[in-house]
């Protein structure tokens, strides 16, 4: 068996370590279908164990995308756990990147806060929304009536999500200023998932229905 070791971070415990190549599978999948005509590529799967931990990471990507060695550093062929990274394989969604560029990087250099540092984390995930605010073209004398804003705008037109987005502003607050409350592990935990919905639903999910809409036009 392959025991190449290699160094990257983490996303189980938090350290960047040395991690000892376990596991190394191909197999053919489906990677586009058009019409009635399959395409399969092979795909690659490989398996790390942390030197610190001893948790396992898998990643995997189609060998059409790269030739043969899978780039680790390229947080979109993580398979497990799922990390910072948002988007299904490219194919899935328009040519063009949804997020854009500013809030993607913001979250990216947050993530690994929420294992070592949550209060840190919170602060970075607040200032992520004001990065979506700034985004969407809404302005305010804070982010409570920016986020006000959106909410009128239709940009987050249910009350669950406001309410979710509110949250993010009140947990970011804990986690810059000084409080008798701290920000642990569960609760950064809760608030990525929470702020993943939010930029699935204001820009991911758009994209997927495009993408859905454009392969209806092709199939038609």
């Amino acid at each position: 068996m392959n025991t190449q070791k290699i160094l990257f971070r983490c996303l189980h415990c938090g350290n960047e370590s040395p991690h000892e190549l376990l596991l190394q599978h191909r197999s053919n999948r489906l990677f586009e279908q058009i019409g009635d005509e399959k395409y399969l590529e092979p795909f690659d799967y490989l398996v790390y164990s942390c030197g610190t931990c001893s948790s396992l990471c898998v990643f995997g990507d189609f060998k059409m995308h790269n030739s043969g060695i899978i780039n680790i550093s390229d947080s979109s062929t993580r398979l497990y756990p799922k990390g910072p990274y948002f988007l299904p394989p490219i194919h899935m969604l328009d040519k063009a990147n949804p997020i854009p560029d500013r809030l993607w990087k913001t979250y990216e250099n947050a993530w690994h806060l929420r294992l070592t540092s949550p209060s840190a984390f919170a602060g970075q995930i607040r200032r992520a929304l004001e990065i979506l605010c700034e985004e969407q073209g809404v302005t305010g004398k804070n982010l409570y009536s920016q986020i006000s804003q959106l909410a009128e705008g239709g940009i987050l037109p249910t009350e669950l999500l406001v309410d979710a987005t509110d949250l993010i502003r009140k947990l970011g607050n804990i986690g810059v200023h000084s409080s008798e409350k701290d920000v642990d592990y569960w609760d950064a935990e809760l608030l990525d998932d929470v702020f993943r919905i939010i930029v699935e639903f204001v820009y991911v999910t758009p994209s997927k229905v495009a993408r859905l809409k454009e392969r209806l036009s092709v199939a038609n």
